[in-house]
């Protein structure tokens, strides 16, 4: 679960990459958004992907898919398509 600490607005998911700007992949929290922020490296730049997918609930786990198909990336929570 996400904790609700004094250390900034983001919290990191899941990042694989050495720096900020690698993120192949990378999910995000941010405090003041209801979504997660998806994000992946492409030769376009570093910080493709998904801005706010939809809400969340608080206190709830969620088994979280991340799918980069092509030029598509989709985020699916619990088995569906968060659209």
């Amino acid at each position: 679960m996400l904790q609700t600490q004094e250390q900034g607005d983001w919290r990191n998911i899941l990042h694989k990459g050495n720096a900020n700007g690698e993120r192949t992949p990378a999910i995000w929290k941010h405090y003041g958004n209801t979504g997660f922020h998806a994000r992946i490296s492409t030769t376009a730049g570093g910080n493709e992907g998904i801005g706010n997918s939809p809400a969340v609930e608080l206190n709830r786990w969620y088994y979280i898919t991340y799918l980069k198909e092509g030029q598509t990336l989709t985020l699916y929570y619990d088995g569906v398509v968060a659209d």
